[in-house]
């Protein structure tokens, strides 16, 4: 395998088996925070890991899919429920055709982390179900003999088929990003920085050398321990684990991955499929986007069986994201996306505050018009406002799922999104305008590489009125507020008193007259919402304005 750099050469196309499948493209909405993180062959389908959590964070977690040849799901597995934050660290498939999972949990109330492993059947059965008192998981790996292995960053658990526990030994020095088996007896880890270490099956260590550039995957196949780096670099390492080999497979491989099948090798990366034989020759290569449709990097997971292979991906805009399998097939046929939407802010209606745990709280009711900018009928619409990460675990955001929208060719439809949240108080400026950006995607265009028609901004201007003036101390109106102004004066005023009322746009909302010989004055608000307010009065020829805020029931 000598060192080369990837020419452009016409190669034939994969050979994968005759069994005819036809490729499918699915993306999955469930959640507007919905994402598939691996992927592994299991039988003629697949098993899918993924996550999905609603907009307030609360009720989602992690889950298992297992994926017919033609894309439909089988069955679904929960990977944990309630206050338990769940996601899924590896996925790899057993000598019987089960799948063993393993999952970092965090227990919400408590904000204690452990892991959890499970067997699971390929009809989606539960085989077994165990946790494990480490705080970090990162992959797993299992043997042709059945046991299982799990890196848990600073060392390596080892278990039987049945999840027993029979060793645990530390790796000093070599935090691990990722194991395999190598061979029956030993294992190979790697660190960020390009560190690969070998271990004996009880803790012994053999070797480590450090790999020019960052490891992406590695595979011990037919004889061959190779490593893949994010530059698209396939090594080839000895038992001593200096590189005896190398060969340049090109750009495209950042989240490339060794899929190793009987009598070939595929390497798979955002950019192209290459195919090696025994001999690590390269026999084909393929593109996996032939119509330039996604962007860089954007499928993270690969799994191959003879005659197709499965790419996933979690990708977004505007805060929406979602899971995405994508299949390929021995000519290079996939389905092409057939959907696309466009968005526009029709109107920004309303600005007003909202008092939470005593920081007032900007917020935003806005219109927005969807149009089918596609060929085909649009059935799905979702329609969000990027929120923010809660502090352990959470996400806030606004968004709306419209199902059944029926929108044909060139139709379009007006959604309403109330209570958007903006950016809180305090306020040490006069004005302030915020940026209000909403995306609106159908399932399949989430992938886009342009998605400059699924993401529309406009601006909320928030008008906080003018500036605190200096006066006489002993004039108080009362602060908070909430049904009614009182107004004290340090003397009856002689004449009457003009009083105004503004919200924070910038809009009157009241004025009253203060009658001549007022020492005190009661002035009933009924219908104001909670917010801010801006109360101004000309006093003794100095205008007053006072920053007033409701918090009423």
């Amino acid at each position: 395998m000598a060192h080369h750099a990837l020419l452009l050469v016409t190669f034939p196309v994969i050979c994968l088996s005759a069994i005819a499948q036809t490729p499918f493209e699915r993306a999955d909405q469930r959640t507007p925070h919905t994402g598939y993180s691996h992927a592994v062959a299991m039988g003629s389908g697949w098993a899918v890991a993924g996550s999905a959590y609603p907009d307030d964070g609360w009720g989602g977690g992690a889950f298992l899919l297992g994926i017919g040849p033609d894309g439909n799901t089988l069955w679904e597995h929960p990977v944990a429920f309630g206050l338990l934050q769940s996601t899924v660290s590896g996925l790899a498939g057993a000598p019987n055709g089960d799948i063993v999972s393993a999952s970092m949990l965090i227990d919400c109330d408590v904000l204690m982390s452990y892991f959890l492993a499970e067997r699971i059947a390929p009809d989606g059965s539960t085989i077994w179900s165990r946790t494990y008192p480490f705080d970090n998981v990162n992959a797993l790996a299992v043997a042709a003999n059945g046991d299982i292995a799990f890196s848990t960053g600073t060392g390596i658990l080892i278990t039987n088929a049945d999840g027993d526990s029979l060793t645990w030994f530390g790796t000093p020095g070599t935090y691990s990003m990722d194991l395999i088996w190598d061979g029956d007896s030993s294992l190979l880890t790697n660190r960020w920085d390009g560190l690969v270490a070998r271990w004996s099956y009880h803790g012994g260590f053999l070797a480590a050398d450090t790999v020019a550039g960052s490891i992406t995957d590695m595979a011990h196949w037919h004889g061959h321990r190779l490593v893949l780096t994010t530059g698209g670099v396939l090594r080839k390492l000895n038992e001593v684990l200096s590189v005896t080999d190398s060969m340049d497979l090109g750009d495209g491989f950042a989240k490339g991955r060794l899929l190793p099948l009987t009598d070939r090798l595929l390497v798979l990366g955002n950019e192209h499929m290459t195919e090696l034989d025994t001999t690590l020759a390269i026999t084909s290569m393929i593109p996996v986007d032939p119509d330039n449709e996604f962007p860089a990097d954007l499928f993270s997971a690969f799994a191959a069986n003879d005659s197709m292979v499965l790419m996933t991906s979690t990708s977004g805009v505007g805060g929406i994201s979602a899971g995405l399998v994508r299949s390929l097939v021995q000519n290079g046929d996939h389905e092409p996306h057939g959907e696309n939407v466009g968005i526009t802010i029709l109107a920004i209606d309303s600005v007003y505050y909202h008092l939470q745990n005593g920081i007032v709280q900007p917020q935003v009711d806005v219109t927005v018009r969807v149009t089918n900018l596609g060929p085909t009928v649009v059935n799905d619409v979702l329609v969000a406002h990027k929120g923010i990460n809660g502090i352990a675990c959470g996400y806030y955001g606004t968004s709306q799922h419209v199902h059944n929208a029926g929108l044909a060719p060139g139709a379009a439809m007006d959604i309403p999104l109330p209570g958007l949240w903006l950016y809180y108080a305090p306020w040490d400026f006069v004005t302030l305008d915020q940026p209000v950006c909403i995306a609106a995607l159908s399932p399949n265009d989430l992938y886009d590489r342009d998605h400059s028609d699924n993401y529309a901004c406009d601006t909320a201007h928030i008008v906080l009125g003018i500036d605190d003036v200096t006066v006489t101390p002993v004039f108080v109106v009362t602060n908070p507020i909430s049904d009614a102004i009182d107004m004290r004066f340090p003397e009856p005023r002689a004449t009457p008193q003009q009083v105004e009322l503004w919200d924070a746009t910038g809009r009157r909302v009241g004025t009253t007259l203060v009658p001549a010989g007022s020492g005190s004055y009661h002035w009933p608000l009924p219908d104001l919402h909670n917010g801010v307010y801006f109360f101004r009065m000309e006093y003794s020829g100095v205008l007053i304005a006072r920053k007033l805020l409701r918090q009423g029931d």
